[in-house]
Protein backbone atom coordinates (compact mmCIF):
# COMPACT_ATOMS: atom_id res chain seq x y z
CA UNK A 1 0.00 0.00 0.00
CA UNK A 2 2.65 2.38 0.81
CA UNK A 3 4.58 1.14 -2.32
CA UNK A 4 1.57 2.18 -4.70
CA UNK A 5 1.39 5.80 -2.87
CA UNK A 6 5.14 6.55 -3.19
CA UNK A 7 4.52 5.17 -6.75
CA UNK A 8 1.92 7.74 -6.96
CA UNK A 9 3.58 10.81 -5.46
CA UNK A 10 6.33 10.15 -7.52
CA UNK A 11 4.52 9.63 -10.94
CA UNK A 12 2.59 13.37 -9.76
CA UNK A 13 5.92 15.57 -8.58
CA UNK A 14 7.19 13.79 -11.79
CA UNK A 15 4.47 15.16 -14.14
CA UNK A 16 4.39 18.39 -12.32
CA UNK A 17 7.95 19.15 -13.12
CA UNK A 18 7.85 18.08 -16.78
CA UNK A 19 4.59 20.38 -17.32
CA UNK A 20 6.09 23.49 -15.40
CA UNK A 21 9.08 22.88 -17.33
CA UNK A 22 7.26 22.78 -20.78
CA UNK A 23 5.30 25.77 -19.88
CA UNK A 24 8.60 27.31 -19.36
CA UNK A 25 9.76 26.99 -22.61
CA UNK A 26 6.32 27.98 -24.44
CA UNK A 27 6.54 31.42 -22.33
CA UNK A 28 9.94 31.82 -23.96
CA UNK A 29 8.90 31.24 -27.39
CA UNK A 30 5.93 33.35 -27.43
CA UNK A 31 8.13 36.39 -25.71
CA UNK A 32 10.70 35.46 -28.20
CA UNK A 33 7.96 35.47 -31.10
CA UNK A 34 6.36 38.55 -29.98
CA UNK A 35 10.09 40.81 -30.36
CA UNK A 36 10.78 39.11 -33.04
CA UNK A 37 8.16 39.71 -35.11
CA UNK A 38 8.32 43.38 -34.45
CA UNK A 39 11.78 43.62 -35.05
CA UNK A 40 10.82 41.82 -38.66
CA UNK A 41 8.55 44.20 -39.40
CA UNK A 42 10.52 47.14 -39.11
CA UNK A 43 12.97 45.89 -40.71
CA UNK A 44 11.00 44.75 -43.94
CA UNK A 45 9.74 48.21 -43.91
CA UNK A 46 12.83 49.71 -44.13
CA UNK A 47 14.15 46.93 -47.08
CA UNK A 48 11.55 47.61 -49.13
CA UNK A 49 11.73 51.61 -48.44
CA UNK A 50 15.72 51.52 -48.97
CA UNK A 51 15.41 55.56 -48.35
CA UNK A 52 16.63 57.35 -44.40
CA UNK A 53 13.44 58.25 -44.46
CA UNK A 54 11.69 55.22 -42.79
CA UNK A 55 13.31 54.55 -39.63
CA UNK A 56 14.22 50.73 -38.79
CA UNK A 57 13.80 48.98 -35.25
CA UNK A 58 14.52 51.11 -32.45
CA UNK A 59 18.09 50.21 -30.49
CA UNK A 60 15.07 49.15 -27.46
CA UNK A 61 13.69 46.51 -29.85
CA UNK A 62 16.78 45.37 -30.66
CA UNK A 63 18.42 44.95 -27.14
CA UNK A 64 15.28 43.12 -26.26
CA UNK A 65 15.93 40.73 -29.45
CA UNK A 66 19.13 40.03 -28.12
CA UNK A 67 17.76 39.08 -24.55
CA UNK A 68 16.11 36.67 -25.97
CA UNK A 69 18.62 35.04 -28.14
CA UNK A 70 20.84 31.63 -27.14
CA UNK A 71 24.06 32.52 -25.26
CA UNK A 72 25.38 31.02 -28.60
CA UNK A 73 24.06 32.87 -31.04
CA UNK A 74 24.33 36.58 -29.20
CA UNK A 75 28.01 37.29 -30.43
CA UNK A 76 27.37 36.95 -34.10
CA UNK A 77 24.02 39.12 -33.68
CA UNK A 78 25.81 41.49 -32.38
CA UNK A 79 28.46 41.60 -35.04
CA UNK A 80 25.54 41.07 -37.62
CA UNK A 81 23.83 44.52 -36.05
CA UNK A 82 27.22 46.62 -36.28
CA UNK A 83 26.96 45.73 -39.47
CA UNK A 84 23.42 46.93 -40.11
CA UNK A 85 24.14 50.57 -38.30
CA UNK A 86 27.48 51.04 -40.49
CA UNK A 87 25.34 50.50 -43.69
CA UNK A 88 22.97 53.46 -42.14
CA UNK A 89 25.74 55.64 -41.22
CA UNK A 90 25.36 59.23 -42.24
CA UNK A 91 28.56 58.33 -44.66
CA UNK A 92 26.63 56.25 -46.42
CA UNK A 93 23.65 58.59 -47.27
CA UNK A 94 23.68 60.72 -50.64
CA UNK A 95 21.19 63.36 -49.78
CA UNK A 96 19.30 64.70 -53.41
CA UNK A 97 16.49 66.44 -51.93
CA UNK A 98 16.57 67.38 -47.90
CA UNK A 99 13.22 65.62 -48.59
CA UNK A 100 13.68 62.35 -49.84
CA UNK A 101 17.19 61.22 -48.86
CA UNK A 102 18.64 58.16 -50.73
CA UNK A 103 21.82 55.94 -50.18
CA UNK A 104 24.32 55.64 -52.19
CA UNK A 105 24.54 51.90 -52.43
CA UNK A 106 21.18 50.77 -50.94
CA UNK A 107 21.95 46.84 -51.94
CA UNK A 108 24.81 47.06 -48.69
CA UNK A 109 21.46 47.99 -46.55
CA UNK A 110 19.52 45.03 -47.94
CA UNK A 111 22.54 42.46 -47.63
CA UNK A 112 22.51 43.84 -43.92
CA UNK A 113 19.00 43.68 -43.11
CA UNK A 114 18.59 39.93 -44.49
CA UNK A 115 21.47 39.03 -42.12
CA UNK A 116 19.49 40.56 -39.59
CA UNK A 117 16.24 38.90 -40.84
CA UNK A 118 18.01 35.23 -40.10
CA UNK A 119 17.28 36.21 -36.65
CA UNK A 120 14.21 36.92 -36.35
CA UNK A 121 12.39 33.76 -37.32
CA UNK A 122 9.92 31.91 -35.46
CA UNK A 123 10.19 29.35 -32.96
Amino acid sequence: MTELILSNLASALAGGFIGHWLSIGRDKRKEFNAVAERVYLALEMERSAKSPAVKGPSREDFLRLRRCLPLWSRRSFERTLSKYEESKDAKAQFVTNPDDPIYHNPDILVAAIDDLLAYTKHK
